[in-house]
Parts: C-alpha cells; sequence; structure tokens
C-alpha cells in the first residue's frame, strides 16, 4: 500500500489516538511522523498487506513507539545529574551527616536499601511493612535528603 493514501487514509486519525496516548499534543504528531517514516522505511513489507494489516501495523508501531517514550522519559528522571556543588559536598562525612539528619525510621529504610543492597520486599519483611511502604519511605528520605543538600 503507498504511504501517501496510509497516511490519507489513517494520518488524521492515528493523530488522534496518539493525543489520547502521548504526553501531548506535540509529541502525538512526532509520534505519527515517527510511524509513517517507519512505514515508508517498510513499504516493501507493507506493500503485500492488506488495509486492515496496514492500519493494525501502523497502529501497533505508533503504540511501540509511545511505550518506548514513556520508558525514555521515566529513565531520564531516575538518573538525573547530580549537581556539581552537591557532587563535590558527598563524602563520605557529609553523606552520614545528611543520613543522620533523617528520622529513624527512614534512616533505617534508607541504610538497608542503599548500603545492605536489599530490595523493598526484602526491608518490608524485616521491618514489618509492605513493599508499598518501604518505597514510599525511601522516596521520603531522598527528598529530605535532596532539601539537606540543597540547603548547605
Amino acid at each position: 500500500m503507498e504511504i501517501a493514501r496510509l497516511w490519507e487514509e489513517y494520518g488524521g486519525e492515528l493523530t488522534g489516538y496518539l493525543r489520547n496516548r502521548a504526553p501531548n499534543a506535540g509529541d502525538a504528531e512526532d509520534i505519527t511522523s515517527e510511524v509513517f517514516l517507519r512505514a515508508w522505511k517498510s513499504e516493501v513489507l507493507l506493500a503485500g498487506m492488506t488495509n486492515k494489516q496496514c492500519r493494525l501495523w501502523l497502529y501497533t508501531t505508533a503504540k511501540r513507539i509511545v511505550i518506548d517514550l514513556a520508558r525514555k522519559k521515566r529513565l531520564e528522571t531516575r538518573v538525573q545529574p547530580v549537581p556539581e556543588r552537591v557532587e563535590d559536598d558527598l563524602s563520605g562525612m557529609a553523606v552520614s551527616q545528611a543520613i543522620g539528619r533523617l528520622p529513624k525510621e527512614l534512616q533505617d529504610i534508607f541504610v538497608m536499601r542503599y548500603f545492605s543492597d536489599l530490595d523493598s520486599t526484602q526491608i518490608g519483611q524485616q521491618l514489618g511493612l509492605s513493599p508499598a511502604t518501604v518505597r514510599t519511605q525511601l522516596r521520603k528520605a531522598r527528598i529530605l535528603l535532596r532539601k539537606y543538600w540543597t540547603i548547605n
């Protein structure tokens, strides 16, 4: 099937579908463009397909791109660069002082996770907490540590 015909037939529909799944309208349009770029690169493959199969291929490709984009953004938020000032201050003593300022229950969970390398399930079992509670407490500990480092 010709790419121009696919665009005419499914371009608007696909963009509408993506507006409900992409973070914003601009991303939806970018993803639509990426889908049709991939379709153009796979034109030989699409040539032997029916309309229904082509539509399915377009939507599957779009869905995969949305998932990849979400994974990438999730990784970017997890692995944020540490400011140089914080990097310089992160000597062993500074870390110990910062952890020492945490409430006792957060200290215990933080140390078990990052120094004893236990996962949230293992920590929860030892402390009688659910893994979700452990993750929430770790999040609170990280927020408090960030506040401490930005103040000092």
